[in-house]
């Protein structure tokens, strides 16, 4: 299903005339709340209720995933902002390789 989604992305958005500087601040901003806030926020609350080792791994991960591309169908379908929703995606699922992998390691060297 997901090369579907990802091939309904394609008329919205121009991957070729996109670059770094042009993003918009909306679209960084979201990108540092789901990427970093969200397994933060996990994190404190996983410690809090004493989750370790693979558990908290398993935690943080899924905190740590790009947000869903279903979102992307529903705001193309109702009206929503759909180049900004394919944006967002596209930059979360790139620094998310390097994200997630990061959360994995300060998980495995930090953690309890």
């Amino acid at each position: 299903m997901l090369p579907w989604l990802l091939a309904a992305m394609i008329p919205v958005i121009n991957v070729a005339n996109i670059s770094i500087l042009a993003i918009s601040a909306r679209v960084w901003a979201g990108t540092l709340l789901r990427l970093l806030g969200t397994p933060l926020g996990m994190a404190a609350l996983a410690l809090a209720f004493g989750l370790e080792g693979y558990a908290l791994i398993a935690v943080l991960v899924c905190a740590a995933v790009p947000t869903a591309m279903k979102g992307f169908i529903l705001a193309k379908q109702m009206g929503g902002d759909a180049p900004y929703y394919a944006t967002l995606v596209m930059v979360q699922t790139a620094l998310s390789f390097f994200t997630i992998p990061s959360i994995i390691w300060l998980a495995q060297t930090y953690g309890p």
